[in-house]
């Protein structure tokens, strides 16, 4: 399961169960090892930290750096032998453009998926997974649909 603990899959798994018995719980509150929260206003260098955080891949990181474009910057996120340019198109940063692309080079070893509980909250969470955990969850909980939103290229959470 790459470097993914059985302790967290079990805690995805007691959430999941929890939902199908209807049953109140804050499994996931707090769980910065298995949840990346961010707020609108998150530094976008950051999230992909929070990513590697959780994954603990080794080979996860970005590179903010000045630049004579209409953000003033440029963040590079690199994984495995891959990188690219995160594609801001208007004046600064933002957290759809950041998760869009930090979800595309980290693709096909893991995905991101939206924990749909926290639409219209102040902060919205994501769960990066091994895809291959991911796939194990969609075959056993075909609910899971209702929990966590897989990201396509129009995804916008923000």
């Amino acid at each position: 399961m790459n470097n993914y603990s059985l302790e967290k899959l079990k805690v995805i798994e007691s959430y999941i169960e929890n939902y199908i018995n209807e049953l109140e719980d804050e499994i996931l509150e707090n769980r910065s090892d298995i949840v990346m929260t961010i707020d609108w206003r998150e530094d976008d260098s950051e999230i992909i930290q929070y990513c590697e955080n959780i994954l603990k891949t080794g080979i996860l990181s970005s590179q903010l750096e000045k630049s004579n474009n209409m953000q003033g910057f440029t963040i590079s996120i690199s994984y495995a032998d891959k990188s690219l340019i995160i594609p801001y198109q208007g004046a600064g940063a933002d957290r759809n453009t950041t998760l869009l692309s930090l979800n595309e080079i980290i693709q096909p070893d893991y995905e991101i998926r939206f924990c749909n509980h926290s639409d219209g909250q102040d902060t919205l969470q994501f769960i990066p997974l091994p895809k291959e955990i991911w796939d194990q969850l969609d075959l056993k909980y075909p609910i899971i649909i209702e929990l966590f939103e897989k990201f396509n290229k129009d995804s916008i959470f923000f």
